[in-house]
């Protein structure tokens, strides 16, 4: 007999999540072309001023310029080369004011702005001084601003459990017994006994041929008749008993079953319960034998109570 139970059970998963994030930094910077403090003195008498001036060979591009000034104020000019010459060329302070150069600032002691420079080549950062004492100038030219891309990748992960539910059959197999066993062996062992009784019955009652005039003389059974039969009947009463035993101590068949074959055993094949303490040469009782089977009988009787066969008129006299 078989047997299906289905359930669920629960099948916890752990699942992982990878997360990447880049990150795009930017920064940028200048590159410095030139940073130093220029010194100048105060002019003499015979001059309106005294200058200074810083040449820098330039590359096409955008260009920072501050500058601060201790001591006093003054005159500052960007030129190119043709701006310069014609600074030069002029004698006075007021007159130099009007040359027109890339930037300039007037009587200022701090200036910063941002210029283009459209073709390369060499400028002049010029600086006079009109005071009576001498100034000092802290310039500052950077260069166009560098811009640094950086890209940085971050990688996050993160755990999660995610439960499932699986189906499942659980299959009980139980095996009982189909009524085998000792009922079978049993029935087996009563099959055999009674083959084995048959056979034997049929060979001890098989009718003899009857003789061709019944009130022909038969052959007187010999003396030891009645002892033989009961020597047979003992032999075989005994060889059926040990098959009994053997079957009963196998477990083929019961206690009960044993003790019932063995009775009606006996009473098939001798109609009386076995006497093996009787002596060997001891008579019935009875007037005569049968005189085909040696069966004891009465006197009175015409056939054999056992094999049927048809008994003459010859009486054994009693002792």
């Amino acid at each position: 007999m078989t047997s299906t139970q289905s359930f669920t059970t629960t099948s916890t998963k752990v699942m992982a999540t990878v997360r990447t994030e880049s990150i795009v930094s930017m920064t940028s910077s200048t590159i410095s072309i030139f940073s130093d403090v220029v010194e100048i003195d105060p002019p003499s008498k015979k001059y309106c001023g005294f200058y200074e001036h810083v040449d820098l060979n330039l590359d096409q591009g955008t260009l920072h310029v501050s500058y601060s000034s201790t001591g006093g104020r003054v005159d500052f000019w960007l030129l190119n080369e043709k701006q310069w010459r014609e600074w030069k060329s002029i004698n006075s302070c007021e007159d130099s004011r009007r040359v027109k150069g890339v930037a300039s600032r007037f009587a200022s002691d701090s200036y910063e702005f941002t210029v283009d420079i459209q073709s390369p080549g060499l400028y002049y950062f010029l600086f006079l001084n009109t005071n009576k004492k001498a100034v000092s100038i802290t310039l500052s030219v950077d260069g166009g601003t560098v811009r640094t891309e950086v890209t940085m990748t971050q990688r996050s992960t993160s755990y999660s459990t995610q439960e499932i539910l699986v189906p499942t059959q659980s299959v009980n197999t139980i095996t009982r017994s189909a009524g085998f066993g000792l009922l079978f062996f049993s029935g087996i062992a009563l099959i055999i006994i009674g083959g084995i009784v048959l056979v034997l019955g049929r060979s001890r009652y098989r009718p003899q041929e009857a003789a061709s005039s019944p009130w022909e003389p038969q052959p007187a059974p010999p003396a030891d008749v009645p002892a033989l039969q009961a020597q047979t009947q003992d032999t075989r009463y005994f060889e059926i008993l040990a098959k009994l035993e053997e079957l009963k101590t196998r477990g083929k068949i019961s206690e009960e079953t044993y003790h019932k074959l063995k009775k009606d055993y006996w009473k098939n094949l001798a109609g009386v319960a076995p006497s093996p303490l009787a002596p060997s040469g001891a008579e019935p009782a009875t007037g005569k034998f049968c005189m085909n089977c040696g069966a004891a009988l009465p006197a009175h009787v015409a056939f054999c109570n056992k094999c049927g066969f048809k008994q003459t008129s010859r009486i054994k006299p009693k002792p």
